[in-house]
C-alpha cells in the first residue's frame, strides 16, 4: 500500500508540473497568434494528461506493483529518471553561478542566432539531424530482435513453462493484430514497458533542456551545442525533437513494439527521404502547398512504405504511407501541427481503427512464432 501511495504522488507531481509549464507557455503562445505553436504544444499537453493518466490506472490496477525485480526496476526507473535530469540542471545552475558565469538564455546569443540564419547548406544540415534518429532506430530495432530470439529460445526449450512467459513473448514482441487496450493491465505490465522507457527518457530530458533555453534562471549542460543543431524555424519556439518524443510517448501505450517499429521506421527514413529529394532536386511544388514538392512527396512515400513493411507487412505500411503522405502534404501549410507529432499520433489512430478489420500483421522480417 505504501508503494501505491509514493507511485501515486510521483507520478501525479511529474506530470503536473510537466503540464503546469507546458500549458503556461501555451498560454502565451495563443496570445502571441502563434498557430501552429500552440497546436503543438496543445497536443503536448493532452498527451502529457493521458500518459499521465494512464500511469495513475496502471498502480490502481496493481501492474505497478507487482512483486518482481523488472517491476521494481521500471518503477525505479520511471521515478529516477526525472528527478535525475532536474537535479543535474540544478546543479549546472549552481556551478554557473558560483563561477560567475551567464546562464544560458537562448535569445542573447546573437552568435548562435547568426549562424543558423545564415546557415548555407540546409539539406546537409538537416540529414546529420535526422541521422540521430536512424541511429536510435537502428539501436532499436536492433535490441528487439534479440529480445525477442533470447525469449523465444527460453519458451521453446523449456518444457512445462508458465502461460504467463508465452503471452508476455505474444504480446510484447509482436502481435498479430491490436486486440487488447491500454487499460489491460497485463499489457500495461509486460508488454511496451522497455521500448516506453526509451521515449520517456528521451522527452523528459528534452522537455527540461528547452525549458532551460528559454529560462534566464536555470541551466543544463551542453545547451549552446543543441542550440547550435537548431533549425531557424526553432529559434524561438521548441524544437521538433520535442515533438517527436511526445508522439512516440502516446504511440508506444497503444502499439505492440513492431507497430511501434514501423512508425518509427516510417518517420526516420520516410521524413529523411522527402525532406532531401524536395531539398535538393524538387522542382514541381504542390498546388496547395508551396512548400511542398512531389517530387520529394514520392520519395518519402516510397521509403515510408517499404521501411514499415518490414515490420508489419505491406496492408498495414499501405495504411501506415496514406496517413504519412497526407500529413507530409499538409503540414506548414493547411495542417498547423509539426509533422514529428502529427506522424507517430495520427498512424496509432489510424493502426487502431484499421485493427477493426482483424488483418494479421505480416512483417518481412522473419519471426519465429511459438
Amino acid at each position: 500500500m505504501m508503494q501505491a501511495y509514493i507511485l501515486d504522488i510521483t507520478f501525479t507531481a511529474i506530470f503536473s508540473l510537466l503540464i503546469f509549464n507546458y500549458a503556461r507557455i501555451l498560454s502565451s503562445r495563443v496570445n502571441s497568434g502563434d498557430v501552429e505553436e500552440s497546436v503543438n504544444l496543445a497536443m503536448v499537453v493532452g498527451i502529457l494528461a493521458f500518459v499521465g493518466f494512464a500511469m495513475f490506472t496502471a498502480v490502481e490496477f496493481g501492474v505497478l506493483l507487482e512483486d518482481s525485480p523488472w517491476t521494481f526496476f521500471s518503477n525505479l526507473l520511471l521515478i529516477l529518471i526525472p528527478c535525475a535530469i532536474a537535479l543535474v540542471c540544478l546543479l549546472t545552475t549552481a556551478i554557473q553561478r558560483a563561477r560567475g558565469k551567464p546562464i544560458f538564455f537562448m535569445m542573447d546569443r546573437l552568435d548562435i542566432i547568426e549562424k543558423i540564419r545564415n546557415r548555407k547548406n540546409k539539406a546537409l544540415h538537416d540529414l546529420g539531424r535526422k541521422l540521430w534518429h536512424i541511429l536510435l532506430f537502428l539501436a532499436m530495432s536492433i535490441a528487439f530482435f534479440q529480445g525477442y530470439y533470447w525469449m523465444y529460445d527460453v519458451v521453446s526449450s523449456t518444457p512445462g513453462q508458465p502461460i504467463a512467459m508465452v503471452y508476455a513473448l505474444r504480446s510484447f514482441w509482436g502481435s498479430n493484430g491490436l486486440g487488447f487496450s491500454f487499460l489491460d493491465p497485463e499489457y500495461l505490465g509486460v508488454s511496451n514497458m522497455l521500448i516506453f522507457l526509451v521515449f520517456y527518457i528521451q522527452f523528459m530530458l528534452s522537455s527540461i533542456m528547452e525549458f532551460c533555453r528559454f529560462s534566464r534562471k536555470f541551466d543544463f549542460p551542453f545547451l549552446s551545442t543543441l542550440a547550435k543543431g537548431l533549425r531557424a524555424s526553432e529559434i524561438e519556439v521548441f524544437g521538433s525533437h520535442v515533438y517527436m518524443a511526445a508522439g512516440f510517448l502516446f504511440a508506444s501505450f497503444f502499439l505492440p513494439p513492431l507497430g511501434l517499429l514501423a512508425i518509427f521506421g516510417l518517420s526516420c527514413f520516410g521524413d529523411t527521404a522527402a525532406a532531401q529529394v524536395g531539398m535538393r532536386v524538387g522542382k514541381h511544388k504542390l498546388g496547395f502547398n508551396r512548400k511542398k514538392s512531389w517530387e520529394g512527396l514520392i520519395a518519402g512515400a516510397i521509403t515510408s512504405y517499404i521501411a514499415a513493411s518490414l515490420f508489419v507487412g505491406w496492408i498495414w505500411s499501405g495504411v501506415a504511407t496514406a496517413v504519412f503522405v497526407a500529413v507530409d502534404a499538409l503540414t506548414s501549410n493547411r495542417l498547423k501541427a509539426s509533422d514529428n507529432i502529427a506522424f507517430p499520433v495520427f498512424v496509432t489512430i489510424a493502426f487502431l481503427a484499421f485493427s477493426l478489420f482483424q488483418i494479421p500483421y505480416a512483417p518481412l522480417i522473419a519471426i519465429p512464432r511459438i
